[in-house]
């Protein structure tokens, strides 16, 4: 988008497309609990095996019962409340925004689209719009509560162990780091090729729809038929391109997160080694 609109009208489309923080923050505050509960539900399932190896009294391990099924259901309770508050303000914020933008177009028309080809503005008001609610949906929340989630994360290792929060903090950030460049630097191409290529394909299914018959009767539908297929092509690969470059950040942060083969089973204190290798229970 940057290529065809300079940097003020891009955050200005931006700022249109985000709900406001009325409308906004029962879905963040929703999401910030759900993942809180998720990574709860972990800590405590994990003490829960571990400590359970030792076979203690089941009133020691009561408390930790408790807290993990109370973890498992605010996780779904808090993502469902999440998807619906987070999904009705973007779509709200959708419907003003296709206001607001054939608002602008109206005047516009039809001397000043008198060079854009109808398929090319049919995708563009409805398809590059109605890709605009994924910015709060995808953009702006997740990166808010992904935020808000490292902080937490790294505070409650921190009182544990000052030693692990610092490599907590290290793998975050280089994740997000590195993932971010990877997937960028994979998708970032493709992305400013899918609005072109959408256009051209809807375009020429527009032009085949319309004048088939004359097509035929000149001979020249099978040319046209394979121009559609290649520009179906061309945009199923840029699709590709997209889709490997959010498979790589995705590796990269699930790398991130996998425990080294020293870390499993290594010898150490007898804590370590519970953690690692708990013990079978016995019969």
């Amino acid at each position: 988008m940057s290529e065809f609109l300079p940097p003020a009208r891009v955050r200005a489309i931006l700022r249109l497309a985000q709900p406001s923080t009325r409308r906004f923050l029962p879905g963040l505050a929703a999401g910030v609990a759900s993942a809180l509960s998720a990574v709860a539900l972990l800590a405590t399932s994990a003490w829960l095996i571990t400590r359970a190896a030792e076979q203690p009294p089941i009133l020691y391990l009561s408390m930790a019962i408790v807290g993990v099924r109370a973890f498992a259901l605010g996780r779904s309770a808090f993502r469902y409340l999440d998807r619906l508050t987070s999904h009705d303000a973007a779509f709200r914020q959708l419907a003003a925004l296709r206001v607001g933008v054939f608002e602008r177009i109206l005047p516009l028309a039809p001397a000043g689209l008198a060079n854009t080809r109808r398929g090319d503005l049919l995708t563009r008001l409805v398809r590059d719009v109605d890709d605009l609610q994924d910015f709060p949906l995808r953009v702006v929340q997740p990166l808010a509560t992904a935020g808000m989630l490292a902080v937490v994360s790294v505070v409650g290792v921190w009182l544990l162990s000052p030693l692990a929060a610092l490599g907590l903090a290290l793998c975050l950030v280089l994740a997000g780091v590195l993932g971010t460049a990877a997937s960028g630097s994979v998708a970032a191409g493709s992305e400013r090729e899918l609005a072109p290529l959408r256009g051209d394909l809807a375009d020429r299914v527009l032009e085949l729809v319309e004048n088939i018959d004359v097509l035929t009767a000149f001979g020249v539908l099978d040319a046209r038929l394979e121009g559609l297929a290649g520009a179906d092509d061309r945009l199923r690969l840029a699709t590709l391109r997209r889709s490997v470059g959010v498979g790589i950040q995705g590796a990269v942060l699930s790398f991130s997160r996998a425990p080294r083969p020293s870390q499993r089973c290594s010898p150490g204190s007898a804590g370590s080694r519970a953690a690692a290798c708990p013990a079978p229970i016995s019969p």
